[in-house]
């Protein structure tokens, strides 16, 4: 199953979750916008409305953790079929 970002290298991928996770952690701390350059887009948070930040830095940990862990998400129950 391919992720939303699968398309990313993943240095690219973890430059991404960097970015937001700093952007996030600035606002945390008390800044009252932050900027996030990515490719050709400017995304501006401002504090109090972090809600699609957080999302995307979720979906951007998914798409890193499905690679390194064969395409399951950790905590994944996986289907088994016992036979006898």
């Amino acid at each position: 199953m391919a992720g939303l970002y699968s398309d990313l290298t993943d240095e690219e991928l973890n430059d991404r979750i960097t970015k937001f996770r700093d952007a996030l952690e600035e606002l945390a701390l008390g800044g009252d916008v932050a900027k996030i350059q990515t490719d050709n887009r400017l995304m501006e948070v401002v504090r109090g409305d972090t809600g699609k930040a957080e999302r995307i830095l979720t979906q951007l940990r998914n798409e890193r953790d499905l690679r390194a862990n064969g395409g399951v998400l950790p905590g994944c129950a996986l289907s088994m079929e016992f036979l006898r």
